[in-house]
């Protein structure tokens, strides 16, 4: 039998695009009966959640199986696989069951991202007017980093600079936030996101040997900030500061960002001290609102 052509064979499940001046890979979902399962299971997971959350009070299996249309078998098993995960808690006793802690620690970090960024949002609109520079605002997520504020300098910014940078995922190891956000991390929980992971290279400048990032992640932690220089992209050049908390943790950071043209070596230790200076700010400001708690 011969080979079927190329053009006449069925098309992947997946697709691929790559976003421009982004790094990661977006995978769009094509429709295939294969997945047709598994998004019905997740669909009938978080209605149970929601559920729970409407309810607001410990709930029996009955009641959660009315309230949700499912068979009491389905959704028996659902929360077995919730309570296994944390996502739901079950009473031994009551055999009732409730949202569990990873609920909780979800709607917290989303609630703690939102009221740094609302708080630090005219912090960081003062830094970029000062040092003349774009400046972030992000958070780790796991691997990765998401930049969750941008301001853009008065006298604007080079054409190569965009707004879509804001909530797109980035590997977090070739880019000043997310190394100074690792820096904070136990040495342990670093080596666990990264023991088998690739560290993937964008310029030549960029770090891909766990070691070499331990010893870079060290660096910052004593250095108080951290330096990307065309690491994930060549022409650009940034400096974070964290937002450290009375625990000694670092939920967000901000970044002076720029390009190598901008930010030269020499204006680098300027840029340090105002980074730092400005976190520190941030830290303060939010502590004397009394929501240090966030943090």
């Amino acid at each position: 039998m011969s080979a079927i052509p190329r053009d006449k064979r069925p098309p992947t499940s997946v697709k691929e695009v790559r976003i421009p001046g982004t790094i990661e890979v977006w995978r769009r979902p094509k429709k295939d009966i294969r997945h047709v399962g598994a998004h019905q299971t997740l669909e009938r997971g978080f209605g149970l959640l929601e559920r729970l959350w409407e309810i607001s009070q410990p709930a029996s299996l009955a009641r959660l199986s009315r309230a949700t249309g499912l068979e009491r078998s389905v959704a028996h098993r659902l929360l077995t696989s919730l309570v296994a995960l944390g996502y739901v808690h079950k009473d031994r006793n009551t055999k009732f069951y409730v949202l569990g802690h990873m609920s909780y620690r979800l709607g917290t970090r989303s609630h703690l991202i939102a009221t740094i960024r609302n708080h630090a949002r005219a912090f960081i609109e003062r830094l970029s007017a000062e040092v003349g520079e774009v400046v972030l605002l992000g958070a780790l997520e796991g691997a990765q980093v998401v930049y969750y504020d941008c301001i853009l300098p008065h006298d604007g910014v080079p054409a190569c600079w965009s707004h879509a940078e804001i909530e797109v995922l980035y590997d977090a190891h070739p880019t000043a936030i997310g190394k100074m956000l690792l820096a904070y991390k136990p040495l342990t929980e670093v080596e666990r996101l990264y023991g088998q992971r690739v560290l993937s290279r964008y310029t030549q400048k960029t770090i891909v040997s766990r070691p070499m990032l331990i010893a870079e992640l060290v660096r910052c932690r004593q250095d108080g900030f951290a330096i990307e220089d065309g690491e994930s992209l060549s022409w650009r050049r940034a400096v974070a500061a964290p937002i450290v908390n009375l625990r000694g943790t670092a939920t967000m950071a901000i970044a002076i960002v720029g390009t190598t043209a901008r930010i030269t070596s020499a204006r680098m230790p300027e840029l340090a001290h105002a980074c730092t200076a400005m976190a520190e700010q941030i830290r303060s400001h939010i502590m004397h609102q009394q929501v240090g708690g966030c943090l």
